[in-house]
């Protein structure tokens, strides 16, 4: 697991879209950043499906994002905070 810090209006625009569109964003207090009551996540889509959960060290998360890192590391999950 790996910690990102990016906006996430696109993405939050999009996984509404195509998940959930009653889901909101919201800031957990140690500072995860949630879409409804899931952990928000970048992982390789080929491993990890968008919308899917997967279980982190932090909590249950789900796919909403992918990075760079996928193509080098795709088992790798990257997880949305506020730090």
């Amino acid at each position: 697991e790996t910690y990102y810090n990016l906006s996430m209006r696109r993405i939050i625009s999009i996984a509404r879209e195509r998940i959930n569109p009653n889901w909101f964003y919201w800031e957990r207090e140690d500072g995860m950043k949630m879409f409804g009551p899931f952990i928000m996540v970048a992982a390789n889509q080929k491993v990890h499906p968008y919308g899917s959960t997967v279980l982190t060290s932090r909590g249950l998360g789900i796919v909403v994002d992918t990075g760079g890192f996928a193509k080098n590391n795709p088992t790798q999950i990257d997880i949305a905070v506020t730090w």
